[in-house]
């Protein structure tokens, strides 16, 4: 459009020269043509009928001159240079507008092409934005979609816990009675002298807590890869967890013959959770025992000195791991045999949630085995940061084996605060011989139990407490009250002791104050063990404070 614009402003100039030239050649040339003849017809007449002057008579000559048009005057050369600058300027405005006119068919052709190429990209458009749009119609399908799917999701998760939390109490509140009760139905079976009706014992014990810590590994897996569970690390005494579950795993070796070979000794501190680090153990012994059909299962402290981490190490003759499997061992449910065929029992969870247990705790699990020449299972663990000298570990190992066999001529008291009777029968049951239990069904009646104490200046040594109680009670306010209301128990161990045992309960517990938390159904050894390992870290601190 401004080129064309420019063409029309030059048209318009030469134009305009072109006009100016022809006024100019009338004005100069025509016109005084004109008046010279007009003279000269004038002078002739008049010299017929009048006597000229010699003045007029040059005057006549003058415009004779004019008339004929002499190449040497003045007037004649304006008038041939306005003719030839005329005669250009209307040539160059001829060409101009040939050119204009051949340009504006090029421009018109030009045009018409980026016309079809616009009408073109018009159209590539329409068919973009049609495609634009199912795309976005299509994804906002996608989106609904998978907002269905995760809505489903989590209403099977939903489900899921809610299916878990019911198997898990349903489960543990009959195995509560039947590994109490058949504890101390072998311990008296025992004092009889009825071993017949003690293996029995021993058989039903084996069988249900191979049940629940079947259920313990499905419902902590879960909650390990929903990332629910959380675990709060403190110094354990890895001697002492370990044999204490070698003992309860003996039953089972005794029954296969096999040679268990213990190489620990002494106080050796790590940092872990006692309740993981157990179940760790647990899972790894339980392994070495199942798969070895004969021979040995030996297990070893490694703990280097200048290191910062402890290795136990727990070694079989079993069958061993093919080594293609090695790599999948610590897949969940990945067995090496399978189906109807597969020559062991098992859920395939051992492993697998021990090495994220382990992880969890800051340490690492590694497996070297050869097929038909048993396994190793290595269980690197930190050090804890502060150091023990030889006197306190001394001592500490003292505690631990006196606290263990009941037998260490110090009178423990045990507050325990259970609303349910048969369970504080069994509790009660459970602790005789170990310590003193003083029980009580509500928190009324429990602090009127400390003020009475309290005034007789008699202490508690740990307090054993259900969470759910009778009247305007729970264990948590409960806790907080004898805390604020009596100094001296603002550092007593408080352990819980509940049959809700899903997602949150513990770290929920924990987080409220609670030292520790122990989940129905409750078995004898891990009452007690649950028990050493507080008062056991109740002398630590005060050895670290001393």
């Amino acid at each position: 459009m401004i080129k064309l614009l420019k063409y029309i402003v030059l048209l318009g100039v030469f134009c305009f020269v072109g006009y100016q030239a022809i006024k100019i050649y009338e004005q100069e040339v025509v016109k005084p043509r004109t008046m010279v003849k007009a003279n000269s017809e004038a002078g002739m007449n008049s010299l017929f009928t009048n006597a000229a002057t010699p003045r007029e008579n040059n005057s006549l000559g003058n415009n004779t001159q004019l008339e004929t048009g002499d190449p040497n005057s003045k007037q004649y050369r304006q008038a041939k240079s306005l003719n030839i600058f005329g005669g250009i300027g209307i040539m160059v405005l001829l060409v101009t507008v040939l050119w204009l006119v051949k340009n504006n068919k090029k421009r018109k052709e030009e045009n018409k092409r980026i016309s079809d190429e616009l009408a073109d990209s018009q159209e590539k458009l329409r068919y973009s934005y049609h495609e634009l749009k199912l795309e976005r119609n299509y994804r906002k399908q996608s989106q609904e979609s998978l907002k269905n799917a995760l809505e489903t999701l989590k209403d099977a998760n939903s489900l899921k816990d809610a299916f878990l939390s019911n198997i898990s109490h349903e489960v543990r509140t009959p195995l509560n009675g039947i590994i109490g009760f058949t504890t101390l139905t072998g311990e008296e079976a025992r004092k009889l002298g009825n071993s017949k009706i003690e293996n029995f014992s021993r058989i039903v014990l084996s069988s249900s807590d191979r049940l629940l810590n079947f259920l313990n590994n499905v419902i902590d897996l879960s909650r390990i890869e929903a990332r629910e569970l959380n675990i709060k690390t403190e110094h354990c005494d890895l001697v002492e967890i370990t044999k204490h579950t070698i003992a309860s795993l003996g039953f089972v070796a005794n029954e296969k013959a096999l040679n268990v070979i213990v190489e620990l000794d002494g106080f050796v501190p790590v940092l872990a959770n006692y309740k993981y680090l157990s179940q760790v153990i647990r899972n790894i012994l339980d392994n070495a025992i199942k798969y070895t059909e004969e021979g040995f299962v030996r297990v070893s402290l490694s703990n280097p000195v200048g290191n910062n981490d402890v290795t136990l190490c727990v070694e079989d003759s079993g069958i061993g791991i093919k080594p293609g499997f090695i790599d999948r061992i610590f897949e969940a449910f990945n067995q090496e045999s399978t189906g109807m065929t597969r020559s062991f029992e098992g859920g395939g969870l051992a492993l697998p949630l021990s090495k994220k247990l382990i992880e969890m705790m800051g340490g690492q699990i590694e497996i070297q085995s050869e097929k038909g020449k048993g396994t190793m299972v290595k269980i690197h663990l930190n050090k804890p940061a502060t150091s023990y000298n030889d006197e306190t570990i001394r001592l500490l190992s003292e505690k631990r084996m006196s606290l263990s066999s009941g037998q260490s001529g110090q009178s423990k008291t045990i507050f325990l605060i259970e609303d349910d009777s048969i369970n504080g029968e069994l509790i009660e049951a459970y602790l005789l011989g170990f310590a003193h239990v003083i029980v009580t069904k509500s928190g009324n009646e429990a602090l009127l139990k400390l003020e009475k104490l309290n005034s007789e200046n008699k202490s508690v040594d740990l307090f054993l407490m259900d969470i759910n109680l009778p009247q305007d009670w729970d264990g948590t306010t409960l806790m907080n009250e004898i805390k604020n209301r009596w100094q001296l128990y603002s550092e007593t161990p408080f352990i819980a002791q509940t049959a809700y045992a899903m997602k949150g309960d513990r770290e929920k517990l924990l987080n409220e104050g609670f030292n520790d938390y122990i989940s129905k159904p409750i078995k004898k050894t891990d009452l007690i063990k649950c028990i050493n390992n507080q008062l056991v870290n109740q002398l630590m601190l005060h050895k670290i404070t001393a």
